[in-house]
């Protein structure tokens, strides 16, 4: 494989992870949802860890996802820079976006 069809194949595979990535997210926040009693019709802020697959995955597919989800706002967590998930949220931890468990969370606007 030469250096270009490398990149090719990196650059498919990247833009598979995001819309993977976006996917779960939106399943996610859609049970959430269920398990907590927030109507689809109701605006919350989704909370997300500050991983690289999430970032990017926000960058390229963030309005969609904030539509399909109804969400206002976007918070990227992250505990050492004093942004923690707060606990009293709706959440949970999952094992199948990055390489260490990612919790996402979501709270009423």
């Amino acid at each position: 494989m030469t250096t270009q069809q490398a990149g090719t194949a990196n650059a498919t595979r990247e833009a598979l992870s995001t819309e993977e990535c976006a996917a779960v997210i939106v399943n996610t926040v859609k049970q959430l949802r269920a398990e907590a009693g927030i109507a689809e019709s109701q605006a919350i802020s989704l909370y997300v860890p500050n991983a690289q697959l999430i970032r990017s995955t926000l960058a390229e597919r963030g309005d969609e996802i904030r539509r399909q989800i109804n969400a206002v706002d976007v918070v990227q967590t992250n505990v050492r820079a004093g942004i923690p998930m707060p606990a009293h949220i709706p959440q949970v931890e999952l094992h199948n976006l990055d390489e260490s468990p990612t919790t996402i969370g979501i709270d009423v606007s």
